[in-house]
């Protein structure tokens, strides 16, 4: 697929996803060759958005997409903001799930990001943004979902725990191989704690003296 083909579908994306017009923005292509744990090549876009003013509470600063660059299909897409009010952006122990479950379900279903039905969404944790980049207070706090389709297919939703707006997806074409590439290193963890447990030294009498120092009253 050419560079410029791959430039309109990343805006045809932004349109369905995000209802966001790329007139008078610019799409900056790159590529990504296939590696071990992305084996499919990849055009990556993104938009530096110019001109933006807050919009419904915040402003878009980025929108990224990837794209497989043979079949055109959409991997991951996703959007970088600047809110206008400060929130708070570290974890909520008191959150409720639930209620960002299904918000995440409605959009997976919109959206059809799996491909299928529903199986399963289960939350994988909650997260932040920062518009400068360095972890701080105050950002967009999110909370991300695996979705699960009833065809195999597994994507990844992120939303805002502050106003529900949809902060990005990782769709099956991409984020099957992270996973894959996380049980990967869950095996070598595993494998590499299991080494150091063997070849530590046991309580017994192979373990070396040790030399206590206490002061005289």
């Amino acid at each position: 697929m050419t560079k410029e083909l791959a430039a309109e579908l990343t805006a045809q994306y932004l349109w369905q996803v995000y209802g966001a017009n790329m007139e008078d923005q610019t799409i900056e292509m790159g590529y990504d060759v296939a590696t071990e744990n992305t084996p499919r090549p990849m055009w990556t876009a993104y938009v530096k958005m110019k001109g933006q003013d807050q919009h419904d509470g915040y402003r878009v600063n980025i929108y990224s997409v990837w794209l497989d660059s043979v079949t055109g299909d959409l991997l991951s897409i996703g959007m970088d903001r600047t809110l206008e009010a400060k929130v708070k952006a570290g974890p909520d122990d008191s959150l409720d799930e639930s209620k960002y479950e299904a918000v995440a379900k409605k959009l997976a279903e919109k959206y059809n990001i799996v491909h299928s039905d529903i199986e399963s969404i289960n939350c994988t944790g909650q997260g932040a943004s920062f518009p400068t980049n360095a972890i701080g207070t105050y950002g967009d706090p999110d909370i991300s979902f695996e979705i699960h389709g009833n065809n195999g297919e597994v994507a990844l939703m992120s939303i805002s725990r502050y106003d529900e707006v949809l902060k990005g997806i990782m769709y099956n074409g991409q984020y099957k191989y992270d996973l894959l590439r996380f049980k990967e290193m869950e095996k070598e963890a595993q494998a590499n704690a299991a080494a150091r447990q063997k070849s530590a030294p046991s309580a017994g009498g192979n373990q070396a003296p040790s030399l206590v120092i206490t002061a005289d009253n």
